[in-house]
């Protein structure tokens, strides 16, 4: 009997107190401090996916307070989410916003009509406020602001000295404590060194969140799992953890994906398998946030990191510490371990899982972008150091070439860190994810993405599926074709022959969108829209299908049919048995870029593949695609330069 549900979820925060895990001494540091008689305020902080947001509606349920030894009728909790805030909102829009919150937390008559009063005003000075917290007080009410995403004030600059000033005074004087969530420490976000100033930032204790504990992720796996019929074996778990780390989210997506693996049926030589391509797809768009979010100091010692960490029980003795490799790692190491990206073990240091050390693989060395012009920074060092730092330097992405040229050039570490990068040479080559045992990497032969027998058979539930024609769920990967000049073929040839060649064209697609475990959504007059659980079977179907049209071309010289493809991959909105979103909108944009014969992916899709020896990629640049804000990076699959069945 298939499980009903699947306890794991990921992408919105915990609302349901039950299911709640972890944070035992985060939530002690606040309640501790909220019931000292200064009633203070706690900043919590922490990484893009640590769980601000879950914690904060955790601290606001009435049955949480009540456990904590308050009267939820006495203590107010109102949580307040601050994403709302644009550029353009002022601090009376704020307070307007803040009296509403209130006011759904509120029962006194008289305290309820003057925030309503006061909530509709259209300007909210100080005077106003003290009315308000000065009737809080006299009715013996204590209020507790949580403020999420608190950086969205600190960042604006409508949101003046003033403002703190006010907002510290009130939390002084009245009973009002503020609890806000931020990426990075309150004193850090705001722009101004006026506001940096602010004594407002002196009323924090502030409490870094960090991944989770042995103790935490225990308790998780036992509650989500009681009452199912699923229970994972240990050396599952372990695998997990050394795929995604610690970090909440990443670990309730991988397990996630494992109580699906279950739930389908899956043989245990299939399970981890299924779990290491889905969790990387789902997330590679968090991993480029992180790298986003870091300085370039930060990436080149996450760089080292991944380095070492890919050497870690190979070699009887380190080519040494982070230290070592990188001057003035101290700095931002620490600032990474704040962060939970950096880890420091027994072995060394290390990114937070390894997964992530594969993306950074990735990411540095992904095809440089053609013309691209870097400086020289080795010209110091002793000619056969320089020789061989250029010669690394021309296998990584150029834009990363001052950064790293930077960190070669250093005659201090130049020497360990070339000899670094040589024992890691194979890494650079091959974008596999290492694994420590062989039952995770059953089934997942190096991929043969340019012929189906190098394919895993397809999952049990994409059994099921491909069967009863069903569209895959959750993260796909969305192909759109078109056929190219269909509209001359009708004119020159006629429409008897035409719709021969049009069949025939139908025919070889779906052959080889079905024999892939492809779903066809809808044929979209001349081409189709596809979507499938796998970017391997993806990229493995188109390629087919342009041989099987090449085939086409040679036995048919007047008449070849040259097909255009876009790929991307991400979540999609599902509804009856279509797809909707973003990530559809840019394969189709994909598509449109792309000229018959040609296999166009997006950056994402082409980092979830990675580049092995079995297809490579030609770098197209940049591209601004209709209807996508941001500027978007394309490459062209090299599906000719591989021969079928290699």
């Amino acid at each position: 009997m298939q499980e009903p549900f699947n306890p794991f979820t990921y992408g919105n925060p915990i609302t349901d107190p039950k299911r709640f895990y972890g944070r035992a001494r985060e939530l002690d540091q606040v309640f501790s401090r909220l019931r000292n008689p200064e009633f203070e305020s706690s900043s919590i902080v922490g990484e893009h996916r640590m769980g601000r947001s879950s914690l904060l509606l955790y601290i606001s349920h009435p049955d949480v307070v009540r456990q904590r030894g308050f009267d939820p009728n006495v203590h107010l909790f109102v949580y307040a989410h601050l994403d709302i805030i644009t550029n353009t909102s002022t601090p009376t829009r704020f307070y307007q916003y803040v009296m509403r919150r209130i006011g759904t937390t509120v029962h006194d008559p008289e305290l309820s009509e003057l925030l309503k009063q006061v909530g509709r005003q259209e300007n909210i000075d100080a005077y106003d406020l003290e009315d308000v917290f000065d009737l809080v007080d006299r009715k013996g009410l204590h209020i507790v602001l949580l403020l999420d995403d608190f950086e969205h004030i600190a960042s604006n600059e409508n949101f003046a000295q003033e403002f703190y000033y006010g907002l510290r005074s009130l939390a002084i004087h009245h009973h009002l404590a503020l609890v806000t969530a931020s990426r990075t420490d309150l004193v850090e976000l705001s722009r101004s060194d006026t506001v940096r100033s602010s004594p407002f930032f002196n009323i924090f204790g502030t409490i870094n969140l960090q991944p989770f504990t042995d103790a935490d992720i225990q308790a998780m796996l036992k509650g989500n799992l009681a009452g199912s019929a699923v229970s994972f074996e240990a050396g599952e778990v372990e695998q997990v953890l050394r795929l995604a780390g610690r970090q909440p989210f990443f670990l309730q997506t991988a397990f996630h994906f494992l109580f699906d693996a279950y739930r389908s049926g899956e043989s245990p030589d299939r399970r981890m398998a299924l779990v290491e391509e889905r969790f990387l797809m789902a997330a590679q768009p968090h991993f480029q946030t992180y790298w986003q979010l870091s300085t370039d100091k930060e990436k080149t010692v996450l760089a080292v990191m991944a380095l070492l960490a890919d050497q870690q029980g190979k070699q009887e003795e380190a080519v040494g510490s982070i230290e070592e490799l990188v001057t003035g790692a101290g700095a931002p190491m620490a600032t990474l371990e704040r962060r939970g990206l950096g880890l420091r073990t027994t072995q060394g240091c290390a990114p937070f899982c390894s997964s992530f050390v594969r993306w950074v693989f990735q990411e540095i060395t992904s095809a440089p972008p053609e013309g691209q012009g870097t400086q020289d920074l080795t010209a110091f060092l002793p000619p056969a150091l320089r020789r061989r730092a250029g010669e690394w330097l021309s296998t990584i992405q150029s834009k990363y070439n001052d950064m790293l040229g930077k960190w070669l050039s250093d005659p201090r570490t130049a020497e360990r860190g070339l000899s670094l990068l040589e024992l890691s040479k194979e890494a650079f080559g091959r974008r596999e994810l290492q694994t420590a045992t062989a039952t995770e990497t059953a089934g997942v032969e190096k991929a043969q993405v340019a012929s189906a027998e190098g394919l895993p058979l397809l999952t049990a539930k994409e059994r099921e599926q491909a069967t009863r024609h069903l569209p895959p769920e959750g993260t796909v990967t969305i192909l759109f074709t078109d056929l190219e000049g269909s509209t001359t073929l009708f004119q020159t040839l006629g429409d008897q022959r035409a719709r021969e060649l049009m069949r025939a064209h139908d025919r070889i697609l779906r052959q080889q969108i079905t024999s892939h475990g492809g779903y066809e959504v809808k044929h979209t007059g001349d081409g189709l829209m596809v979507v499938f659980p796998s970017a391997r079977r993806a990229l493995a179907c188109t390629i087919a299908i342009q041989r099987d049209l090449e085939a086409f071309a040679q036995e048919h010289a007047d008449t070849p049919l040259r097909v255009r493809m876009g790929l991307n991959a991400g979540e999609a909105l599902q509804e009856e048995q279509d797809f909707f979103g973003t990530a559809v909108i840019m394969a189709a944009r994909i598509m449109a870029r792309a000229k018959g014969g040609e296999i166009l992916v997006s950056e994402l899709f082409r980092r979830l593949m990675g580049t092995t020896a079995d297809i490579t990629y030609l770098d197209r640049g940049e591209h601004t695609l209709s209807g996508i804000q941001e500027p978007q990076h394309l490459y062209e699959v090299d599906w000719r330069s591989r021969k079928p069945g290699e």
